[in-house]
Parts: C-alpha cells; structure tokens; sequence
C-alpha cells in the first residue's frame, strides 16, 4: 500500500495547529475522535456524537484539504440542532489520518469508509462530499450502500475528467511542479475562488496558507481521481443532489450535470450557484443550501 507522508514535523504541526485554530473560531464544540481502521487511523472531528436520537451527516472532503474545510464558512452550528456532525480526514491526505492510500482501482476508500461508520456505530447517513469526496462517496456506494440516506455532492469529481483547457492546466500544474505562494494563488484565484463568490477574504487567506503549506511539505503517494465507469456511477442508488459552482475552474460542471441525470438513479435535485467556483464547500451558500435539503 503506498503511504503518503509529511515532509517534515513542522509541516505537519502546522496543519494541526491550523485545524485547532478554525475548531477555536467555530460556533460549534468539537470532539476529536479517532478511529482505527485496516487503512490504519482515521481522525475525526465530532458534533452530538453521544448524542444518539440524532440523524448524523458525515462530511468527506476533496482533495489537500481536510475535514474542517466545511465549517470555515463557521454556519454548521445551524446543521447542529438536529443532527450529529462527523468532519472526516481522509487517510492518504493532508490531514491529521494516517498516510496509508486505498486504491481508486477498486473499492478501497468505500471499504475505509464503511470501516469509519462501523466504528462510529453509524447505520445510515446523510452523506456530503466536496470534489474528491464525492467520488469518495460514490466509492462507498459500492460496498454500503444501504449506509446512505441521502448523498449531497458538492462539485465532486468522477461525472467528468479535469479540465483540459490549457491555461486551466497550467493553473493546476504550477503550483504542483513549482509550488511558489503566487502560484497557489493564481490556482485558488481561478479555480477555486471566484470574485463575488461571496467567501470572505480572511477565509480565502487561511485556505492559501493551507494548500501553501500542502503542496511544499506533503508528499502524496496515492492516485489521482478521474473519470468513473458508467457501471460504477450508477451504483449510487440513494436521494443525492447535486451542487455545481458556474464557474469552477477545475471540472467542466455542465458535463458533470449531463452524466449525472444520464446515469443517477435517484437524483433529486441540481443547483447551480452561478458565483461559486470549485471551492464550493467553504460557502455560506452552499451550506444554507445544504439545510434546506436535510429539512426536506
């Protein structure tokens, strides 16, 4: 199994520190709970977790961020009155999990994650994923999914390769190869962000320190995602509903809106935010949205 890895302890610190620091300007008291799985530890962030007359939402994130990405809008103490709240660290991330990755080649990160439920003692779930999670969670449909309540895919990856426009490759790549503060800031600028998005700029500065800190000093082992098999997407039986950002930099969202209605079973709902970019799950929008769909 390949293991991804800091480059050094004061990289990982600072990832630790960071996460402390955003569950120190949340609303909401988190537990840090951590969970042994076959794919080694898990770390998650908890709301309610003893809580049980509570339904639970679990939050997988994307990819080079980490589970308390979701509250950096600060607006889940409004999901937190009637539910439980499990922000996840997916293992092979940045994060505070263990480095070892499952293989996107099979079923490995669905396995991971009914693994986290079973220790968790989660029957059902409403499930939301960011861009990577949501193939995460796709993954899972696979091997549980008669664990998934509903799925909530916030521009998730596996509907439709990156883009291959060539300045949105450059934008991608640079801060990869060269990973200087401008050019991660040119890629958040233009993929991820969006002028009148409406994310705060402190927000966006305390994601840059993040990705920063991510590209130079965290060295991924495992696969990157892409384009899934028909076969695979429509084993995602449950409720879902998608949320898209217009002007996401990173996954053409009109494909991913076409394969989705072509191939999901259940697919509920499609809401386009015309303002938002890739990083649509660090929005106020999306997460007043998000209630709206757990109320329904």
């Amino acid at each position: 199994m390949k293991v991804s890895e800091f480059k050094n302890q004061t990289a990982k610190v600072f990832v630790e520190h960071w996460i402390d620091l955003t569950i120190g300007n949340s609303a909401l008291n988190y537990e840090k709970v951590d969970v042994l799985t076959s794919f080694g530890n898990t770390r998650v962030l908890s709301v309610n977790h003893s809580n049980k007359q509570l339904k639970p939402i679990i939050y997988v994130p994307g990819a080079r961020t980490c589970g308390v990405f979701l509250d950096l809008s600060n607006q889940l103490h409004n999901l937190s009155k009637n539910h439980r709240i499990y922000l996840l660290d997916v293992v092979g991330q940045v994060g505070m999990s263990d480095g070892n990755c499952p293989s996107l080649k099979d079923f490995g990160y669905g396995v991971w994650l009914d693994e986290v439920c079973q220790k968790l003692d989660i029957e059902q779930a409403v499930f939301v994923g960011a861009s990577f999670g949501g193939q995460i969670i796709m993954k899972f449909a696979a091997t549980a999914p008669e664990k998934i309540e509903k799925a909530v895919l916030m521009n998730p990856i596996g509907f439709s390769n990156i883009s291959f426009a060539p300045l949105s490759l450059y934008r991608m790549l640079a801060p990869v190869i060269f990973p200087s503060r401008k050019n991660v800031q040119n890629f958040l600028d233009h993929i991820v962000f969006a002028p009148n998005d409406g994310i705060n700029t402190e927000t966006k500065r305390r994601v840059a320190d993040f990705i920063a800190n991510a590209v130079k000093n965290f060295q991924f082992a495992g696969e990157y995602p892409s384009r899934m098999s028909d076969a695979e997407t429509k084993k995602l039986a449950a409720e879902t509903h998608l949320l898209v950002g217009e002007r996401d930099g990173l996954i053409p969202f009109r494909k991913t809106i076409k394969r989705a209605k072509e191939l999901l079973p259940n697919l509920k709902s499609v809401k386009i935010f015309p303002e938002q970019a890739h990083g649509i799950e660090v929005s106020s929008n999306a997460i007043f949205h998000l209630q709206k769909i757990l109320h329904q």
